[in-house]
């Protein structure tokens, strides 16, 4: 049995939806925001990210093969149990895959819908 359950946050437009969302998950969450693009360290400070939060810049060429990856891997394991987007495009790519793994879609600002 996994010893936390994972949300995969896709961030490519901005932040705040994501981070008031994963914001609100129960304690046991574990959440992996997914940046397209560097981080800046003064976004790091900005966000005042706790211990169970992980914020990983990816090059924008090599985002969504990344993206693609962790969901496969978590989806294995059943350990995904959200994916947060943020914009249809996203949504729409990955919403088969959710489905896949059982994991609810979430776009912060849209439709919430289980998968």
């Amino acid at each position: 049995m996994p010893d936390a359950r994972l949300a995969l946050s896709l961030v490519e437009k901005g932040w705040h939806g994501a981070r008031e969302h994963t914001k609100s998950l129960p304690g046991g969450w574990r959440v992996v925001h997914l940046v397209k693009g560097p981080v800046d360290p003064s976004v790091r400070r900005l966000l005042g990210l706790d211990a169970r939060t992980r914020l990983v810049g990816i090059p924008r060429r090599w985002y969504w093969p990344v993206a693609w990856a962790m969901l496969v891997r978590w989806g294995v394991t059943r350990r995904l149990g959200a994916l947060v987007v943020d914009n249809t495009r996203a949504q729409r790519r990955m919403r088969p895959w959710a489905a896949w793994t059982g994991a609810t879609v979430v776009w912060p600002g849209g439709p919430a819908e289980t998968a």
